[in-house]
């Protein structure tokens, strides 16, 4: 552990602070004496960095690790200042008691729209519920309303704040993780990473004042995404636990739970979908009305695994010894690894620490040695320069570098790699190839279910002689590789329903064993392209090779598919694994609603569009609900619109099948328009004639007296002639609208029936 060498300070310090910086402060206490004399110095004028190079050899040789003594200054120093306290009296007792802690930091500013940037991707659904009072007189907060983030950030900022969107001033609240569109239970939760910590009172009842609620919360060390003040007794503190699914969120929050046993906290908030006090929203006790305020984002530990890390071993903490100082930005890089399964690890000194992107990021501000642009370069040289096939090869041989990764690829005269192997096919046209990506785009509700459920089908069904309606999609590799299919947009109930129609529409009696279909709407993004890779070792390992993948929403497996470093990244790691398996992979993602033109969502889509070996797009015509698949920019062979293959819902099927190609439908519109149009004007005509005084309620017309009703309703004395009238009652005749009854004489045909059933 590192040695700390005393201060002397001219600064008007009370004897508690100098107190700290000579002697520490014991376990239990030292996050709270730290941040309490962050504060000190704080409020006599110490910028941060002043304040960090007094502060974090005292911490650190206290016990702290240097992220968890960083966040803490950070913390502190998101407060507003007050007017520094002058030394305690000669005389008087220089101990404080050890519970006393300076309260909670102040107010942010724009409390909600930062809650938003800190804890929700721009894209992910987020959940606020205003109260209401109920029939019994209580107040009750309502179902509420979904919207991305992004949507309630311009809301908010066109209307000028969350209490102008929401008037309510009975409270606001708002769910603590993502959710699906309109979710308000806890499997519609699509992400599991917070969990909220609140307490009140201790187990007699007596009130826990909001400083010693936040002291405990401080000194927990835990990952703390955001602290909010509910405006009334309490503080709600969101812990990130990150979890991968149901079951790991509820294994982490008994965690949580112990840790604060004897705290009595709130079991309600147990649940992932639990609503905490909207930040900004109003609520009104004992008839004051009060706001709801964020106080501080981002303190404690990096993330749940730094925690836990830092946490397994209390004397020394793990890497107290080799995080202090800070680094600079070389050696910063070189504390990470990044694997083929693309988790970042954080080496200690004593262990090796897996985490997420956003984690590293986090680590790498709370050093205080980059920005946002100097991160993601930061980034950037980890993925490269630090890159180890498994995780296993970290102790054995260390991080490859970028350059001998390339030249082991290098031109040889003598290896010239596997040509690209078309796979899959639609109609004649291919769409697919080994090693290559393919894209297939569409607005919402266009069909990309049905057209994955038939990919699927046609793969299953591979060259066995079976009949099944795959919309013409044809598999043409091999059929001895894995089929690995990815879906991160739709429900547990509308995903199985898809997978059960791909069987239906192969032909085959059963699912085929080459299927592995994973949902992984409960996963992190930042899991779902880890669980990708290990799920193409493991089934190479098991069938031997990979023969495709599916991606229904590419877009799911980042962040923001705005962001252009990360999209860049993600498609070029995809591409990577098509080459690398020898895979095809085809990623399905949304146009932009507003698009008339195809475009797809962001960086990520304009990428994935360059890269592909084809690009094939579903549209649907609004007037006949007919779906067209088409394809420009293809590697092969474009397919274009007029030659597209439709489809459209069969109610008999309860599925969607095959019209014909567009072209043919086309055609056969126009003549049914034609036909519709022709029935309808002979019907006037000899309805006409009908009123005209015959006794025969089926009038018999030649051409030339039919001639004259058309001039006397078109109420002209010319046109047409008596030919071109013979001519047309001939047509209609073929197309069985009217039927000859004598020489150059016709009568109305009776409907359903041809001319030649009437004469027959």
């Amino acid at each position: 552990m590192p040695k700390y060498k005393s201060t002397t300070f001219a600064l008007p310090l009370p004897n508690r602070t100098l107190d700290y910086l000579a002697n520490g402060a014991p376990e239990g206490s030292r996050n709270a004496e730290l941040f309490d004399a962050t504060c000190q110095l704080r409020d006599a004028g110490q910028s941060i960095t002043d304040a960090e190079s007094c502060l974090l050899a005292r911490a650190v040789a206290d016990g702290l690790s240097d992220t968890e003594a960083r966040n803490t200054i950070h913390s502190a120093f998101n407060g507003a200042a007050r007017e520094p306290l002058a030394p305690t009296p000669r005389g008087q007792d220089k101990r404080q008691p050890s519970r006393h802690v300076t309260g909670p930091p102040e107010a942010i500013e724009g409390g909600f729209l930062r809650l938003l940037e800190t804890c929700f991707q721009p894209d992910e659904f987020v959940a606020i519920a205003p109260a209401a009072e109920s029939d019994e007189g209580g107040i009750v907060p309502r179902r509420g309303v979904t919207l991305t983030a992004s949507e309630w950030k311009s809301k908010i900022e066109a209307k000028g704040g969350i209490d102008r969107v929401f008037s309510t001033k009975l409270g606001l609240f708002l769910r603590i993780n993502p959710m699906a569109k309109d979710g308000a239970k806890n499997e519609d939760v699509t992400t599991f990473r917070h969990a909220l910590v609140e307490f009140d009172c201790d187990e007699t009842g007596n009130r826990i004042p909001k400083a010693d609620q936040y002291q405990t919360i401080l000194e927990s060390g835990m990952p703390v995404a955001a602290l909010i003040d509910s405006g009334n007794k309490s503080l709600h503190a969101w812990i990130r636990v990150d979890a991968r699914d149901a079951a790991e969120y509820k294994r982490r929050v008994e965690v949580i739970w112990k840790h604060f046993a004897g705290k009595n906290l709130d079991t309600q908030n147990r649940n992932p979908s639990r609503l905490s006090r909207c930040p900004d929203g109003r609520r009104t006790v004992d008839g004051e009305v009060r706001h709801q305020r964020l106080l501080a984002t981002n303190f404690g530990a990096a993330s749940w695994d730094a925690w836990v890390a830092d946490h397994a071993k209390a004397d020394p903490p793990p890497g107290s010894s080799s995080l202090s100082p800070a680094p600079s930005r070389n050696e910063a890089v070189e504390r990470f690894y990044y694997d083929g399964n693309a988790r970042f690890h954080l080496d200690t000194g004593d262990t090796l620490v897996p985490m997420d992107q956003r984690s590293v990021e986090n680590h790498l501000k709370s050093w205080g040695i980059a920005d946002g642009k100097s991160i993601a370069e930061m980034v950037c040289s980890i993925q490269t320069g630090r890159f180890v096939r498994r995780t296993e090869d970290i102790q054995l041989t260390g991080a490859t570098e970028l350059l001998d990764r390339a030249y082991a690829l290098s031109f040889d005269p003598q290896q010239a790699p596997p040509e690209d192997e078309l796979c899959l096919c639609l109609g004649d046209y291919p769409v697919a190839a080994h090693g290559n990506l393919t894209c297939i785009q569409g607005k919402s509700k266009v069909g990309k279910s049905a057209v994955i459920a038939a990919i699927l089908g046609a793969c299953q069904r591979g060259n066995y002689a079976c009949s099944g309606d795959t919309l013409c999609f044809k598999w043409q590799g091999g059929d001895g590789g894995a089929i690995i299919h990815l879906d991160t947009e739709q429900s547990g109930g509308d995903w199985h329903a898809l997978v059960r129609r791909s069987v239906q529409r192969s032909g085959m009696p059963a699912v085929s064993t080459r299927l592995v279909s994973l949902p992984l709407v409960r996963f992190a993004r930042s899991e779902r392209l880890a669980i990708l890779e290990l799920a193409l070792e493991k089934e190479l390992q098991r069938q031997g090779g990979i023969d495709i993948v599916i991606i229904d929403g590419v877009a799911d497996l980042c962040s923001s598919p705005n962001d252009e470093a990360e999209s860049l990244e993600l498609i070029s790691r995809l591409h990577a694994l098509a080459q690398e398996y020898r895979a095809a992979i085809i990623c399905v993602l949304h146009e932009n609603p507003s698009s008339v033109e195809g475009k797809t969502r962001g960086h990520l889509g304009s990428e994935l569009n360059r890269k592909a070996f084809a690009n094939l797009r579903i549209e649907k015509d609004p007037k006949d609900s007919i779906s067209t698949m088409w394809g420009m920019d293809m590697r092969k062979r474009d397919i274009p619109r007029e030659q597209g293959f439709c489809f459209a819902w069969n109610e008999d099927l309860k599925m969607h099948s095959y019209y014909g190609r567009w072209i043919s439908l086309k055609i056969d519109a126009r003549k049914q328009k034609s036909t519709e149009d022709a029935s309808e004007k002979w019907t006037t005509i000899f309805a006409k004639a009908a009123e005209s005084g015959t006794d025969d309620p089926c009038p018999v017309l030649s051409a030339e007296q039919a001639l004259q009703i058309i001039r006397d309703i078109d109420g002209t004395e010319s046109a047409p002639k008596q030919e071109t009238v013979k001519k047309q009652m001939q047509r209609a005749e073929v197309l069985g609208i009217l039927r000859k009854t004598e020489r150059g004489k016709w009568v109305l045909n009776p409907s359903g029936q041809t001319g030649q059933d009437q004469d027959t």
